[in-house]
């Protein structure tokens, strides 16, 4: 059975925090070559009930009277109160050992984490195709035209997933999101969202 589950960045479970970080870490440099940005305020994971591998993850960083994270490296017009959004990054699965619809299923609980917390957008930085992801799977992403990238404010070991000028910027609306990949979660996969 897959769990879903969630881990907050102060949470007192160390051990576990540290093994959710290695993953997003080594995925991070497998699929971009660049240091991931730190621990959002939450992170969802999928762990295999089992062995207690974790299979995938999506972060979902949380602004509390603060800018958005991409603000420190993106010009971003945004209409309206930002404390609406959620930003979602590190969206990562272990294609190997992950069943098949393992990345459109963590969005479920993802999506929930977000209503939770009473936000009703998700704002990430991405590349096409993963852009085209979420929208085969039926988030209906919209892209963020006017945003401009400051490379001169991204850490050098982040650069490297940006130099290829392929990044932009797009929302989505949760309850959209919900009602896409909720038929992802199978039967076997329990949601623990304490």
């Amino acid at each position: 059975m897959i769990l879903f589950k969630k881990i907050e960045r102060d949470s007192a479970d160390k051990e576990t925090l540290a093994v959710v970080e290695r993953f997003i870490q080594e995925k991070a440099f497998q699929s971009h070559k660049s240091a991931p940005p730190p621990l959002p305020t939450v992170v969802v994971y999928a762990q295999d009930e089992e062995s207690g591998v974790v299979l995938g993850t999506m972060g979902l960083d949380m602004p509390k009277n603060r800018a958005l994270t991409l603000a420190t490296h993106w010009d971003v017009p945004l209409d309206g109160d930002i404390e609406r959004f959620v930003q979602i990054g590190r969206w990562f699965v272990d294609k190997e050992k992950a069943p098949k619809h393992l990345a459109a299923a963590i969005l479920y609980p993802a999506a929930l984490v977000s209503v939770m917390y009473e936000k009703n957008e998700w704002i990430c930085e991405l590349k096409e195709k993963v852009f085209d992801r979420f929208a085969y799977y039926g988030c209906e992403p919209c892209r963020v035209d006017q945003g401009t990238i400051k490379l001169e404010n991204i850490p050098a070991e982040g650069l490297p997933y940006y130099q290829d000028g392929q990044t932009i910027i797009c929302t989505m609306s949760i309850d959209v999101v919900l009602l896409a990949v909720k038929k992802y979660i199978v039967s076997d996969g329990a949601i623990q969202l304490d």
